[in-house]
């Protein structure tokens, strides 16, 4: 059984809202702190994520860990 994850986009969904945020807001540094830059590791970030931690997710939420597990179980996962 798939637990059902909450903000579950396609990864197409995904790339085109950063891409749709950029353009609307432009890159760089505001002047209330926040810095909106889109660099090649945030792309492949996105690309990868229902590949690479998507998985991880659907076992976390299957198994929540315990307090002693914790430490652990990332591990198990790589």
């Amino acid at each position: 059984m798939t637990a059902a994850l909450p903000m579950d986009v396609s990864t197409v969904a995904a790339l085109y809202g950063i891409f749709s945020r950029q353009i609307r807001h432009g890159a760089g540094h505001k002047d209330n702190g926040v810095h909106n830059r889109i660099n090649w590791g945030v792309i492949k970030y996105v690309a990868a994520y229902r590949r690479k931690m998507r998985p991880r997710l659907i076992f976390f939420y299957e198994y929540p860990p315990s307090l002693a597990l914790t430490a652990r179980v990332p591990r198990l996962l790589r």
